[in-house]
């Protein structure tokens, strides 16, 4: 039985910063409370519970001989309703974990390609800019339609596999991976180039374009975070929940162009139906969630008629969105049924794009291509085809 000297301070961190409850994590570890008491009060562990906590938590064994915590980003977490005090759970913390990781992965192979990894945005934005204003402009340096809203645009996967293509072509990188759908919708990672949106891939494509939108709203205004729907508004608002709800109104704008959302909610206005219907109606017509649709109708109607689709949006808003049925024979892109589409579905055609740079122009190992994409060699031509000749 080797045991192994630690720094408390760092076995305390990596316990802390699992999210795990200490019960729960002693019981994984087949320990009493006490014993992990004792290994964070004085670092003395054996190196098999080391190694075990190591894969239970999802940290690499080489963290916890560190001399001291290494400093993590403080993500700001922008969700506004009661129960999230606790932060995100243990396995939403490793997701985040994964993606700034991939982040910094990125930043270092922009950096010895000579590629600038600064967002590619029309203009920076700040939460006084009338977003219907930034979200014209924006929606046309994604090359977005301005006429016919998404009804016009194909259906709500190709339109979300687009504008992800579109949002990486801004010089920003989309990450997609599981996490609890009542919980979190988007994380986006601004504080280190190049910026990422991390959208939760739960939930149907109109909630996912809903999402990735509104973490480049958080891009634009130059400050990320942990974000889910908006509730109701509060009565003392903080910059933070303005911040909030300006990414919900401009996602909205840029899902739902003004002209003709304004002339299909006029019209289901004339039909006197009740804020629900309309909702429904509109939420159908644009290919868009139900509180996307409400939170538009509110911002176009004002007043207390506005007021009423603002309630709504509140009672609609982080309900889970339905995940849209597979399709049979849904095409290369679609189907997602294979490993390199697996892959690039989860990384992005850019961050895989890098990878494959770097590795042909020899500044990355083939250890490391294997551990950026989680794959094998055998798949780099299907990469190649995938990102290459599709993109």
């Amino acid at each position: 039985m080797m045991m192994m000297n630690l720094e408390p301070a760092v076995v305390k961190w990596i316990v802390d910063s699992s999210g795990m409850a200490h019960a729960d994590l002693a019981k994984r570890l087949k320990v009493d409370a006490a014993t992990l008491g004792g290994w964070i009060k004085t670092g003395r562990m054996e190196y098999g519970k080391i190694d075990a906590m190591a894969r239970c938590v999802k940290r690499p064994t080489t963290l916890f001989f560190l001399k001291e915590p290494p400093e993590e980003e403080d993500i700001p977490d922008f969700r506004m309703t009661a129960g999230d005090a606790a932060g995100l759970g243990p396995e939403d913390r490793i997701t985040v974990r994964r993606a700034l990781y991939a982040q910094y992965v990125a930043g270092e192979m922009m950096g010895v390609l000579g590629a600038d990894p600064k967002p590619a945005i029309g203009g920076e934005a700040a939460v006084e800019d009338p977003p219907e204003e930034i979200a014209q402009r924006e929606s046309k340096a994604l090359g977005l339609p301005g006429r016919g809203g998404r009804a016009a645009r194909g259906d709500a996967r190709g339109f979300y596999e687009g504008l992800r293509d579109s949002v990486e072509g801004r010089n920003m990188l989309v990450f997609q991976d599981a996490m609890d759908a009542g919980a979190v919708r988007v994380v986006s990672l601004t504080c280190e180039a190049p910026c990422v949106i991390l959208v939760n891939s739960r939930g149907a494509d109109e909630t996912k374009a809903l999402a990735l939108l509104h973490g480049y709203g958080h891009v634009l205004l130059g400050r990320g975070g942990i974000c889910r729907e908006q509730a109701e508004a509060r009565p003392v608002c903080t910059r933070d929940q303005r911040a909030e709800e300006w990414c919900s109104r401009f996602a909205a704008a840029v899902l739902m162009p003004r002209g003709p959302f304004a002339d299909e909610l006029g019209r289901l206005e004339g039909e006197r139906l009740d804020a629900r219907a309309a909702v429904k109606g509109l939420a159908e017509k644009f290919r868009t969630s139900g509180y996307a649709a409400a939170i538009r109708a509110a911002g176009v109607l004002g007043g207390a008629r506005g007021r009423a689709y603002e309630k709504l949006a509140g009672e609609l808003a982080n309900k889970p969105g339905a995940k849209a049925p597979a399709r049979a024979g849904g095409g290369r892109r679609r189907g997602l049924a294979g490993h390199v589409d697996g892959r690039i579905s989860w990384l992005g055609r850019k961050f895989v794009g890098l990878v494959l740079d770097s590795y042909e122009k020899k500044e990355i190992t083939s250890h490391d291509f294997i551990e950026y994409l989680k794959t094998d060699l055998k798949h780099l031509d299907g990469f190649r085809r995938r990102v290459r000749m599709d993109g």
